[in-house]
């Protein structure tokens, strides 16, 4: 009996995961091999705070879960401990915060992720955690499509004061 309900728990883990795989924008393994509770239970509630998970798995039931999921691109990098970040928002947010521990923590690394598909290095994580946020890259774009309609602005107001400065000295020399 005991067998039986192990087969079943493990089952239903792997759906759950399948679930939070399909579900997730970016998905991050990382190696937590000589990290504490205490280090563990803060990166998972910082990573809360983001809307993030952070869960430890098993290679096995793992790889089974991420069938038919981007995240089987990421089947190499089931070895050893291994911790999931799966992302359910905010992409960077999530990847500054677990660069952020990688720095501090030396026995906390990233093996790699996942993000719409495509395999990340660890390179490419903190290359992505580096991004600006949400908000700056949309001032940043909406400042770059208003710089040509201030630099039109700016320019016929120059033509006009021009204008005005020679109706101006046209008017002073006919009253001389």
């Amino acid at each position: 009996m005991a067998v039986q309900s192990g087969k079943k728990d493990k089952a239903k883990l792997v759906e759950e995961l399948n679930d939070k795989f399909n579900r997730a924008t970016s998905v991050i393994l990382t190696d937590y091999k000589g990290l504490s509770v205490k280090d563990l239970s803060d990166i998972r509630n910082r990573l809360r705070g983001c809307s993030a998970e952070y869960k430890v798995v098993k290679n096995t039931l793992a790889l089974r879960a991420a069938e038919g999921t981007g995240v089987k691109n990421l089947q190499d990098y089931f070895t050893g401990t291994t911790g999931v970040v799966m992302s359910y928002g905010e992409i960077v947010a999530p990847m500054k915060t677990l660069l952020d521990y990688s720095s501090k923590l030396a026995p906390f690394k990233l093996k790699a992720g996942v993000l719409e598909g495509a395999v990340l290095s660890p390179a490419m994580i903190k290359d992505v955690a580096n991004l600006p946020s949400r908000e700056v890259l949309i001032s940043k774009a909406l400042g770059g499509m208003m710089s040509p309609m201030f630099g039109l602005a700016s320019t016929l107001h120059g033509v006009l004061r021009k204008f005005a400065y020679v109706m101006n000295a046209v008017k002073n020399s006919k009253e001389n």
